[in-house]
């Protein structure tokens, strides 16, 4: 006999899905204020990580469950975007170690805060990440055509800046790729 109830764990997803955005604003916010500041980053953000990574893997799950429970279901939309989320975070992991060293280096390091910040305020499902890309594009442009650094401690400064840079233009390109395969994320439903 075929079960043909279908629980409602939708409502569960979606609430999930809006705590992992939370999440990475605050994540974002703080690297941005990092680079901006010139300091370290706060003691906490190991925490801050765990819990996003706790809902990632609950959202997972929730997305498992719910298709399980779904007769010939072929929507694999949530599965899939904890999954972008997830490579999110691995970027974001690089992108704390990027910033252990403390940047001394402030002229380059304040184009880097203000798109990170940005980004912070432009995180969503509806977000496709195309301006936020052109940006980080931008940015990368105006840095290429800087003088190189004068001493060994601004070349150091600048490379883990190009670094989290990289690491910075990987999320959102994880995102825009997500994007590409589930244009319509309000609905979950792909067109």
């Amino acid at each position: 006999m075929v079960n043909l109830h279908i629980p409602y764990r939708e409502k569960d997803i979606v609430e999930k899905q809006q705590a992992i955005e939370w999440d990475l604003k605050i994540m974002l916010e703080i690297f941005g204020y990092s680079l901006k500041n010139a300091c370290p980053l706060d003691q906490d953000m190991d925490e801050r990580m765990d819990s996003l990574i706790k809902n990632i893997k609950e959202g997972l799950r929730l997305s498992y469950s719910y298709i399980d429970n779904r007769y010939l279901s072929t929507e694999h939309y949530y599965v899939q975007y904890m999954l972008m989320r997830k490579s999110q975070f691995k970027t974001l992991e690089a992108m704390k170690i990027s910033l252990k060293k403390k940047i001394m280096t402030q002229d380059f390091a304040d184009g880097l805060s203000k798109i990170t910040m940005d980004l912070s305020k432009e995180i969503n499902t509806d977000n496709p990440g195309v301006e936020a890309m052109k940006k980080l594009d931008d940015m990368k442009a105006y840095y290429r055509g800087l003088p190189l650094p004068k001493t060994r401690s601004a070349f150091e400064d600048r490379a883990h800046l190009f670094l989290f840079l990289h690491h910075l233009e990987n999320f959102i390109r994880i995102k825009m790729d997500f994007y590409q395969v589930h244009p319509s994320i309000e609905t979950g439903e792909e067109i």
